[in-house]
């Protein structure tokens, strides 16, 4: 018996649902990735500019505000200062009028010297003290961001190298784009992890130096206030003596 045989159009239908037609696919010209691989560090790149922009205005915020809290300090002191001297003229009056014999006029002489030398001492050492904290505190901030700018051109400086060196060896066609523009998105991101740590590092530094400070002028401002207290009382004690 004759072997039974599909007629040809079912045998090319079968063939057809077995083997279904591939598409052809287009590769990518290793040119044209190559050419897009500065769009890899792009992102990045302007990540770290906008936060660079920020640094500058948050430390830029922060020196104006310093200087304008500076500025309203001086001026109530000079308020302060312009008070006590009033209260002084009025004590040093009373004084003079309670002072009868020679004894007790050169007694409040003698007090009245002694408490201006110890105002004078007072107000010298805060002066002092305060003159030499907002300059050092105005530099903290100006360091900071000097370093900040600094971080940012050495971050700048090296996204620059890594896209160089990948369009090489993108261009030079012994190594695959891909692999090049994963390793240059590498790059890039270590990169600029590293400058988010430079950049806590000059943060926590500046308010390291900052603290100290603060604990300087602190320490400055009571001990003006305590050897004032000590010499006022030293010229209070000999005055009493000599109104016995």
């Amino acid at each position: 018996m004759a072997a039974f045989a599909l007629p040809a159009t079912y045998a090319d239908a079968a063939l057809r649902r077995k083997s279904p037609p591939v598409a052809p696919q287009t590769i990518a010209s290793p040119r044209l990735s190559c050419a897009t691989l500065k769009q890899t560090s792009t992102n990045i790149t302007a990540r770290v500019l906008a936060g660079e922009k920020t640094f500058n205005k948050n430390n830029d915020a922060a020196l104006q505000k310093l200087v304008a809290a500076q500025n309203k300090q001086s001026d109530l002191l000079s308020a302060q200062r312009a008070n006590q001297d009033k209260l002084k003229k009025n004590t040093y009056a009373k004084l003079d009028a309670v002072a009868k014999t020679d004894a007790q006029k050169q007694a409040v002489t003698e007090f009245k010297a002694a408490a201006d030398r110890a105002e004078n001492a007072r107000r010298e050492t805060l002066d002092e003290a305060t003159n030499a904290f907002r300059a050092s505190t105005q530099n903290i901030l100006s360091e900071r961001k000097q370093a900040g700018q600094t971080a940012v051109t050495e971050f700048k400086d090296k996204i620059a190298g890594y896209i160089k060196n990948a369009e090489t060896d993108c261009n030079s066609g012994t190594i695959n784009p891909i692999m090049t523009r994963s390793a240059l998105r590498t790059n890039s991101l270590t990169a600029q992890n590293k400058l988010i740590s430079q950049r806590r590092t000059i943060n926590q530094n500046a308010k390291s130096s900052l603290n100290t400070l603060i604990q300087t002028h602190k320490e400055a401002r009571q001990k003006a206030a305590d050897d004032f207290k000590a010499a006022m009382q030293n010229a209070a004690a000999n005055l009493k003596q000599d109104f016995k």
